[in-house]
């Protein structure tokens, strides 16, 4: 299903293949736009053929989102009072009301915190009270709701069709806990910190064109970006221009930095590597899955890197941030959040991204890992009519993939952020390469997972005892978990 998105977003993906094409490829702009208005035509035809408006008349009722915000500078929008002129707030402005004329309904947002979100929900849902229509919930809160029973089963919801584009399959790829394949919650570009949640690679073309190094473009389409071609564009941008140190960031110094990043970075650098804290055996059951020798190898080479100061640096306080150092032009690359593009837009070097590296060459495709501040679509227990908010939450997703998606391409990214059509490209790989580590969303990897971070962010790899020791505890974790889980029918 969600290969058709390069349909929806035809226009900006066929640039940027047809840019990375060249000359070669003896195609017009004539030729091009030709091309793209065969793939909107078809994008037309796709979307009107499986979109099927329900016939429903709420009345004029007001529907109520619990909508999750944040400060660290996701765009969270559910809805504006009227439009600003920004193409991003006017596509969510229009979308609401498309809605709301549909079924003649009046949408509601509340915005609370995305580390209280849950908690607001959690006392209406105790109440009895039909407060909330649907909620957005962080990743990292979701799991105790679902455990406390607070969530309709999405499936029993015959409105919401969740086989369908807009709704992330990825998501839904991660449910059959036990062989029960209840769904608790979905996700969809309702909200957007699904997609800028995620971590990725950036690198500054400036330094990598100095430094004469390949495009890493070239190394993503061939198959061939990973942990060992990172390890030496890190090395090849470490240089201390005079500098005592690397170690103190100076930011009126000289020192070039090969990668500046946070504590996520060998998490995600795990994820990257196709290995999964947690994974299902042939029953649904979960268990730990990091106990052998291709994790340990991974651990290796992530630490080997963390290891080596000037190679890699952790800089995560206040002006002394990663995304501030890599946007004034003082580190060939960082990993961080999709959404650290807003803090890209004033920099003066031209920028690129990239998804996470594979381990080896053979490994079956890029992964990159969303963090717990990804939001997703569940609907209270306290629902009066499931199948009328059904409705509206997926006729909401719908148009948040017809609309809001290509809007945030469009402008947040293309124009205000990446700055040419081969990031555009990367971008779709990173959408479609997206990841959810289920032992982090249900808790019970996250003892261990700190661990880990703590241990390979020191450049050590010696971590099979602490697996083992951690073994019992996360089993213990799990079948908790599981005897909540099964005795919901």
């Amino acid at each position: 299903m969600k290969k058709q998105y390069g349909a929806v977003l035809g226009a900006l993906v066929l640039l940027g293949i047809l840019s990375a094409c060249g000359g070669e490829s003896g195609v017009t702009v004539a030729d091009t736009q030709s091309v793209l208005e065969t793939s909107s035509q078809q994008t037309e035809a796709v979307t009107e053929e499986v979109y099927q408006m329900p016939t429903l008349d709420l009345g004029g009722e007001e529907f109520t989102v619990l909508n999750s915000t944040t400060t660290w500078g996701f765009y969270t929008t559910f809805d504006l009072e009227e439009q600003t002129g920004d193409t991003l707030d006017d596509a969510v402005f229009n979308r609401n009301r498309k809605v709301e004329e549909m079924f003649n309904v009046k949408l509601l947002g509340v915005d609370e915190d995305i580390g209280t979100a849950a908690n607001v929900l959690r006392k209406t849902v105790n109440a009895g009270e039909d407060v909330y229509q649907t909620a957005l919930i962080s990743l990292g809160s979701i799991s105790s709701l679902v455990q406390e029973q607070m969530l309709l089963d999405l499936r029993m919801c015959d409105s919401i069709q969740l086989d369908q584009t807009w709704w992330d399959q990825e998501i839904l790829s991660v449910y059959n806990l036990g062989g029960k394949d209840i769904i608790w919650f979905a996700a969809s570009e309702l909200s957007l910190t699904g997609l800028e949640c995620t971590v990725v690679s950036f690198f500054n073309e400036r330094i990598l064109n100095n430094l004469d190094l390949q495009s890493p473009y070239d190394l993503v389409r061939a198959g061939t970006w990973t942990f060992d071609k990172l390890g030496e564009y890190a090395k090849a941008g470490a240089n201390l221009n005079g500098a005592d140190s690397f170690d103190k960031y100076d930011a009126n110094g000289s020192a070039q930095y090969g990668i500046v990043s946070y504590s996520t970075f060998p998490h995600a650098m795990v994820i990257a590597a196709g290995e999964d804290y947690i994974r299902l055996d042939n029953s649904g059951m979960p268990y730990l899955a990091i106990e052998n020798e291709r994790f340990f190898s991974i651990a290796e080479k992530i630490a080997s890197l963390t290891a080596t100061s000037g190679e890699f640096n952790e800089f995560n306080s206040g002006d002394i941030h990663y995304e501030l150092i890599f946007r004034d032009g003082r580190a060939l690359m960082t990993v961080a959040q999709v959404k650290a593009t807003t803090k890209f837009r004033s920099m003066e070097d031209e920028f690129g991204i990239l998804p996470m590296p594979k381990y080896e060459e053979s490994q079956d495709g890029y992964r990159c890992m969303r963090t717990g501040t990804s939001c997703v679509v569940c609907l209270p227990v306290t629902v009066s009519d499931m199948e009328a908010s059904g409705a509206v939450v997926d006729a909401l997703s719908y148009y948040s993939y017809t609309d809001i998606l290509p809007a945030y391409y469009d402008v947040t990214l293309t124009q205000k952020g990446l700055r040419n059509e081969d990031s555009i490209e990367m971008m779709n790989i990173i959408r479609e390469s997206r990841v959810l580590e289920i032992g982090s969303t249900f808790g019970w990897t996250s003892s261990i997972s700190s661990q880990i971070e703590t241990q390979l962010m020191n450049g050590k790899s010696d971590l099979a005892s602490k697996i083992a020791s951690a073994k019992t505890k996360v089993e213990s974790l799990v079948a908790k978990t599981m005897e909540i889980l099964n005795e919901q029918e």
